[in-house]
């Protein structure tokens, strides 16, 4: 008994394997970066079949749509295409993981009940089995339960009061639903095949809309379908618009792009390396160049049986085939044996550091200097990512905000999924302004302490600093700490954008590069 009542426990999750999205949202993101349907490991289900993978519908489905030869050329074309169909695929996935989890509430009375057939007394299994099996013959017959047999099994002596007769009915039970469930959830997933693609076809015809309407590019494209929340909206479209192209107005954004998406130099450490390639040895004055026999369509190497094939008229036929099939026995040359070489090296290594972002978030930089912040924010988040290196966000006005923007970007990602996105104090793509002063105390001291954070992490950093620079500075303190974590790789850069006629500031003097952009202050009257 008790053992049935913990088989019956484990058994009761029979359909918690599907009931989380992630790893059905991994397998959508190895798709897109890929352009490959990636494999699932059966080689349990055939060594260990009592522990192995059941069949999963929601997978099966997934790669029958990688592998549509009509979908698939279009949205792997590009990565704003990519993009799309991993937005609408996923939001797909959360809504059917949503139904999953309803169809097993459903099951739920069955399972409940086939757990508590096993503590029926005596007289209640003696009243009560015939009816028993008709209920469950009624609803999954047709799902491989067999209540013949185990009409025939409570009908011999003492089959009523055997354990294993109770638990057995309990796991063939339990099968059927869970046959019933799995056959159920295929079918109504093929039932939304149609609506799933044409939500994609949809969005990719709205992109094509939209690139043909403004004249988009593919990494603008991108931006604005991230910027928009996977819709294609004309609401505000063209404001967005606008920030994104802030970059074709002032090209030091690219450049500043370019500046902090550095890779990892000649600096650092040594790391072992290993030179591969092929190297082919003949050994001086050997006897004779041949190694062997072996087959192909080299007709420089034929055996002389071959060549006979070929000069009699009746075997032409076959040695054409033998040809077209690569089949013909020809020599086989040492010289032509190539043999793996591999050559142990050491190679200069470099940490790449994470890239720090600090934007003025002050009422003097309302207009156009927010506009290019967060056209530049963008970029950096796309190229930190590509990348692969940490990116962090610092805001500051009179007060301070630290935001790791690569996480930002996936709860965003997961957002548009249909996931709840944790508050991450502002929308995505959104610069919040605190308005008010500056201070700069309170940048330098969370800029500093972030460098410092877990030791050496923070080495060959690539930091950042937007703003009209109009705070003040204590020239005594500052250098002295830039230039030390200089020595550490790391590389100071300042955009520093500000009216026509205002003075550079002290602050200018500090980095190792500074771009300026200035603008027209418009006149308010």
């Amino acid at each position: 008994m008790g053992q049935g009542r913990d088989f019956s426990s484990r058994l009761f999750l029979l359909g918690a394997d599907m009931m989380d999205s992630s790893k059905y949202i991994k397998f959508l993101e190895l798709f897109v970066a890929t352009g490959r349907v990636p494999s699932l490991d059966r080689q349990l289900l055939l060594s260990r079949p009592w522990e192995g993978v059941e069949q999963d519908p929601l997978f099966d489905f997934l790669v029958s749509l990688m592998q549509d030869r009509c979908l698939v050329p279009k949205v792997l074309s590009s990565k704003v295409r990519s993009e799309i169909f991993f937005t609408k695929t996923g939001q797909f996935v959360n809504e059917c993981v949503h139904d999953i989890k309803f169809l097993h509430q459903r099951a739920y009375t069955d399972i409940k009940r086939s757990e508590e057939v096993q503590a029926w007394s005596a007289d209640e299994r003696r009243a009560m089995w015939r009816k028993l099996l008709a209920d469950i013959d009624a609803g999954y017959a047709e799902y491989g339960f067999d209540s013949g047999f185990f009409i025939r099994l409570f009908s011999t002596d003492d089959g009523l009061e055997d354990e294993l007769n109770w638990e057995k009915l309990s796991l063939d039970w339990r099968e059927a639903m869970k046959t019933k469930f799995r056959l159920q959830l295929a079918a109504k997933l093929e039932r939304q095949r149609p609506v799933l693609v044409l939500r994609i076809m949809n969005a990719l015809k709205a992109l094509d809309d939209k690139i043909e309407l403004y004249g988009m590019t593919e990494k603008e494209s991108l931006r604005l379908w991230e910027m928009t929340n996977g819709t294609w909206s004309e609401t505000e479209f063209e404001k967005k618009l606008n920030i994104v192209r802030a970059a074709d107005k002032y090209p030091e954004i690219e450049e500043i792009v370019e500046r902090m998406g550095r890779t990892a130099g000649n600096n650092g450490s040594d790391r072992l390396a290993v030179a591969e390639g092929s190297m082919m040895m003949l050994e001086h004055s050997s006897g004779s160049d041949i190694e062997g026999i072996t087959v192909g369509n080299d007709l420089n190497s034929l055996l002389p049986s071959e060549l006979a094939q070929y000069a009699d008229d009746s075997m032409v036929s076959l040695f054409a085939y033998k040809y077209l099939t690569k089949n013909l026995q020809t020599f086989r040359y040492k010289s032509e044996i190539t043999q793996p070489s591999r050559k142990l090296s050491f190679v200069r290594a470099a940490r790449k550091g994470p890239m720090i972002v600090c934007i003025d978030t002050s009422a003097s930089m309302y207009g156009l200097p927010q506009q290019i912040e967060q056209s530049l924010l963008g970029r950096i988040e796309i190229k930190a990512e590509e990348l692969d290196r940490a990116c962090f966000l610092i805001d500051f006005s009179v007060s301070v905000r630290t935001i790791d923007l690569r996480e930002r970007r996936k709860r965003n990602r997961e957002a548009r999924l249909g996931k709840k996105r944790d508050d991450y104090n502002f929308a995505p793509d959104h610069v919040p302004f605190i308005g008010g002063g500056t201070s700069s105390r309170k940048l330098l001291a969370t800029l500093f302490a972030t460098l410092d954070n877990e030791g050496d992490s923070y080495v060959n950093a690539d930091v950042l600093i937007i703003s009209d620079f109009l705070m003040p500075i204590d020239d005594g303190i500052i250098p002295d700490r830039i230039r030390k974590y200089r020595q550490t790789g790391t590389r100071f850069y300042a955009l520093h954008i500000t009216t026509d006629g205002q003075d550079d500031t002290p602050w200018t003097k500090l980095f190792d590069k500074v771009f300026t952009i200035r603008y027209r202050q418009a006149r308010r009257y």
